[in-house]
């Protein structure tokens, strides 16, 4: 039996043409609930989490909240990779939606949010670098406290300098 007849069956569609994606309103439903999630999780990250553990200008204190609130601090790094993995998708969703209105342009706006996508990967990628320096316990004894929050405020500073370019291209 081939993989049409099985589709067929099982989802009782009597068309034999092959499907060349997934409909207007499929696609529309998936970017829609898409945002609606990424607009929960992205502010609850900036605000909720990092705004209360990274306080500009206070190294010291922000590396004891990341080190006292890993959990949260981690909840927070975890936020942002489901905002990305969301992106991914949105842009999949938004080709499709816009593909019949002009099908260039819509690649072009899909490549740009995956290339978005891709520099806040690599930009969460600080965050994460930064709390294994603060947990790992031989890189303390490698670098001393000064050195080590040198680091990691470079880390965070990288994180927002690297993202805020990625904006760019959103």
């Amino acid at each position: 039996m081939s993989t049409d007849e099985v589709t067929e069956q099982a989802f009782g569609r009597v068309s034999v043409a092959k499907h060349e994606g997934p409909t207007l309103r499929q696609a529309g439903l998936v970017v829609a609930f898409s945002m609606l999630i990424m607009t929960a999780v992205t502010p609850f990250a900036e605000f909720r989490i990092f705004h209360k553990l990274i306080l500009p200008g206070n190294i010291e204190q922000t590396v004891q909240n990341i080190v006292f609130h890993k959990k949260l601090f981690l909840t927070g790094i975890f936020a942002f990779l489901i905002n990305y993995i969301l992106d991914v998708i949105i842009a999949w969703g938004l080709f499709f939606l816009c593909a019949p209105a002009n099908r260039s342009v819509s690649l072009l706006a899909a490549w740009f949010r995956l290339v978005y996508t891709a520099i806040g990967l690599f930009s969460l990628m600080h965050l994460v670098t930064a709390f294994r320096l603060l947990n790992t316990s031989d890189y303390l004894a490698a670098f001393g406290t000064d050195q080590l929050q040198a680091q990691v405020k470079l880390l965070l500073n990288s994180f927002r300098s690297d993202w805020s370019i990625g904006l760019i291209l959103f």
